[in-house]
């Protein structure tokens, strides 16, 4: 018979071959490096195409804080998996017999799965508890000596005063603690990989990418609960390698209870304030932010005012009415922006333009301006025109596109050289562009 604990010359071929525990446990660690390493192939692929192959197009949408959130993703979607595995194991072992049992943490012990300080404790008190029950006290003692110096929670205690006395253990001692559902564990987990992936890309992107409203609303809800879950978890984890590192465990199961459902109100209310303005984009708690501005004052706009104009200067490409104090014609980068992306594929699928870069910059009024692209003979800008409304009624931004010629050096000779290749109206609630057909003022 062989030493269970004995790492150097166990020969785990030869242990007990036809026990079911045993058959169990290998094909856990099986399991879990296959799912681990479709993990890290997942996590090579996402990170080579969004950040190598396809960078242009996703430096476009994507926060810098994205290289680090979309990792933690993964890392949370594959441990979801590995974790619910586990869950699901251990209610199988529940099936098994006490010998099988014991088969199945000696042969993850030996394997070296539980190898780990922290783990191979865990491992170690587990095949204790296994030995006690089954009364056998030499090799019971065998496991706590095994177990690393320190390591003394009250469960090791019990043990220790059993292994001394002739006194009985309580049934209660060997009862296991309830485990989480697999589907449980996979919600939990994936809540959170979707909270870190959803905060990638600014929140009204994904309306501009297709979803309604009420679908970024959503997203920005599971985000929120996703969140609300990340503190208790660390919290958790915490009190788990308290007990490794210390020995013992943190104060009442009662006290842990309280502190964890505190922890978790707080980290809810913190994430509703945080994540609130996506739920008001997305819910239209606050209609009249987003409400569409009247445009009847700009009626009578005419493009032939500047007809007889030389100088396109960029503070001729705005109506005056539209004055810098103007709070009904504000719009943030991130709005200016999506708007010019719908412009600029529009342009690409025209054949006007090969491919767009938006870089946002300001005349001296403080209106915006753009370059998307940029070809052997032209630099191509837009400038925001001000709103207009369609021959529908729509109410539109007329964004111009203009073509800098460049110098034998590749530098551009100005707006003054500059030719008027359109002005286009961008739908930002349909997502659709008009083109005007006017290359002149």
């Amino acid at each position: 018979m062989q030493n269970i604990f004995d790492t150097e010359n166990f020969k785990l071929d030869e242990y007990n071959p036809d026990s079911a525990g045993v058959a169990l446990a290998k094909r856990v660690h099986i399991v879990i490096n296959i799912i681990r390493l479709y993990g890290a192939a997942l996590f090579f692929l996402a990170y080579y195409w969004i950040f190598y192959r396809e960078s242009l197009f996703f430096d476009r949408w994507l926060f810098d804080s994205a290289k680090i959130n979309l990792g933690i993703a993964i890392i949370l979607f594959t441990e979801g998996l590995v974790l619910a595995y586990k869950a699901h194991v251990v209610k199988k072992t529940k099936k098994l017999s006490d010998e099988e049992r014991l088969d199945y943490d000696v042969v993850l012990y030996q394997r070296g799965y539980y190898k780990r300080k922290m783990s191979r404790n865990t491992c170690l008190l587990t095949i204790a508890k296994l030995l006690a029950k089954m009364n056998d006290k030499e090799r019971c003692k065998e496991a706590i000596e095994n177990m690393t110096e320190g390591f003394n929670p009250d469960s090791v205690v019990k043990l220790k005063k059993w292994i001394d006395s002739d006194e009985e253990l309580d049934p209660s001692f060997f009862e296991q603690q309830k485990m989480m559902s697999p589907f449980k564990v996979i919600y939990i987990f994936w809540l959170m990989a979707f909270a870190f992936g959803f905060v990638c890309t600014h929140y009204t992107n994904y309306y501009w990418a297709g979803f309604s409203k009420l679908a970024v609303g959503i997203f920005g809800m599971i985000s929120m609960l996703g969140f609300s879950l990340v503190a208790p978890m660390i919290l958790i984890y915490s009190l788990v390698i308290y007990t490794y590192v210390t020995g013992k465990e943190f104060k009442t199961f009662k006290f842990r209870k309280i502190l964890l459902r505190i922890v978790i109100l707080i980290s809810v209310i913190v994430n509703v304030i945080w994540r609130f303005e996506v739920l008001e984009f997305g819910f239209e708690l606050n209609k009249d932010e987003y409400a569409t501005e009247d445009t009847s004052d700009y009626d009578d706009y005419s493009y032939d005012d500047y007809s007889s104009s030389e100088d396109y200067s960029a503070d001729y490409y705005y109506n005056e009415d539209y004055s810098e104090d103007s709070e009904d014609y504000y719009m943030d980068d991130v709005t200016i922006m999506n708007q010019m992306i719908i412009l600029c594929n529009y342009l690409v699928k025209e054949g006007v333009i090969s491919d767009f870069t938006i870089e946002l910059g300001y005349n001296a009024k403080g209106y915006v301006k753009a370059e998307i692209a940029k070809d052997e003979d032209y630099v191509y800008m837009l400038y925001d025109n001000g709103m207009k409304d369609d021959e529908y009624g729509n109410s539109c931004i007329e964004l111009v596109l203009e073509a800098e010629p460049l110098d034998e050096n590749g530098n551009s000779l100005g707006q003054a050289e500059a030719s008027l290749k359109g002005f286009y109206l961008v739908n930002a609630e349909k997502k659709t562009v008009i083109d005007e057909h006017k290359t002149h003022w």
